[in-house]
């Protein structure tokens, strides 16, 4: 459902994270800091959208930044934007298909972390 969500990511990193010189310790850094910021991201909203078609109808945006905007602020945004189009794309599948999803499978080096288990669980 969200194939882009890794490259989005991945972007995020090289452009926030330059001064980690060491590349395998970038996401322990990330993940240690975004598990620090507190859900709703202090205001730092963004919209995960590589193309117009998507959920918004919008391009991808980084909104509510200010002089105290962390990169820890928007790595943390853009997990919590993704978790919500995930959900969102379940919440489809269940009403097109005509079933309740008992389970979601969660793949990737996020699913382990501190941040991945603030995630809002799917009811």
């Amino acid at each position: 459902m969200r194939w882009a969500a890794s490259g989005v990511l991945e972007w995020s990193s090289r452009l926030l994270y330059t001064d980690i010189s060491e590349w395998s310790s970038h996401y322990s850094t990330m993940i240690n800091d975004a598990s620090e910021i507190p859900a709703g991201s202090n205001a730092v909203l963004i919209i995960p959208e590589l193309f117009r078609e998507g959920l918004s109808g919008k391009q991808e945006n980084i909104g509510g930044l200010t002089h105290k905007t962390t990169p820890a602020n928007i790595y943390w945004a853009s997990l919590e934007a993704h978790s919500y189009y995930v959900r969102y794309g379940i919440e489809k599948l269940q009403c097109v298909g005509n079933f309740k999803a008992r389970n979601l499978i969660c793949v990737g080096g996020e699913r382990k972390t501190r941040c991945g288990t603030k995630y809002e669980p799917i009811s």
